[in-house]
C-alpha cells in the first residue's frame, strides 16, 4: 500500500498540495491577522506523499485520551514528503512574534510521530523509518538579514525562519542540509 492518510486521518484533517508546482500552504486561520503569521507556503518538494493538520480547530490534539494540559498541545502540521531524493517527516509550527510552548509542541508531535511509524508498519507494511524528521518554526520575528537558522530550544533541533508579515513563502530546499 502506498503512503497515504486516507485510512488513518479523518478528511478534514488532510492538508490539500498543489502536485503540479509542488507546494502546500500551512495555515491558521484562527490566527489575527495583526500580530500572528496566518500562512506559508513551502514550495520545493519532489513530491508530498500528503500531509495531515494535528491541531485542528475544534478537535483538540489528542482529545479526552490525555489530561496533562502540556501533551494537548500540538504543532500545526506534519508534511511527508521527498526533498533532494530523501523522505522527510515534516512538523511545522507558526507562530507570532512570540513564542511560547515550542518545546512541548514539538516533543508531544516527535512523540505521535513514533506511534504513526508503528501503525504504518504494522498494518499497513510501510516502514517510515527511512523518513528523516526535520522541525520548522515559522513566526514573525526576523532577523537584520531575514536569514533562516537552525538552533535547539530544550534539546529539539527547530530550523527557523521569521517573514515579519502575515504570509510567508519560503523553499523548503534552502532549509535542508
Amino acid at each position: 500500500m502506498p503512503l497515504s492518510s486516507n485510512s488513518i486521518f479523518c478528511e478534514i484533517a488532510n492538508i490539500r498540495h498543489n502536485s503540479i508546482n509542488k507546494s502546500i500552504v500551512i495555515e491558521e486561520p484562527d490566527n489575527n491577522e495583526t500580530s500572528h503569521l496566518k500562512s506559508v507556503e513551502i514550495r520545493g518538494f519532489e513530491d508530498i506523499y500528503f500531509a495531515t493538520k494535528l491541531d485542528l480547530s475544534g478537535y483538540q490534539f489528542l482529545g479526552n485520551l490525555v489530561k496533562d494540559g502540556f501533551l494537548k498541545k500540538s504543532c500545526d502540521a506534519i508534511i511527508f514528503a521527498k526533498i533532494k531524493g530523501i523522505n522527510y517527516s515534516i512538523l511545522v509550527e507558526l507562530k507570532s512574534q512570540r513564542r511560547t510552548s515550542i518545546p512541548e509542541k514539538f516533543k508531544n508531535c516527535i512523540a505521535f510521530f513514533e506511534y504513526l511509524k508503528s501503525i504504518y508498519k504494522h498494518y499497513y507494511q510501510n516502514d517510515l523509518n527511512n523518513f528523516k524528521q526535520i522541525n520548522l518554526l515559522f513566526d514573525r520575528q526576523t532577523n537584520s538579514r531575514n536569514t533562516s537558522f537552525e538552533g535547539k530550544i530544550e534539546g529539539i533541533c527547530i530550523k527557523h525562519r521569521g517573514f515579519g508579515k502575515n504570509k510567508g513563502s519560503i523553499d523548503i530546499r534552502s532549509l535542508i542540509d
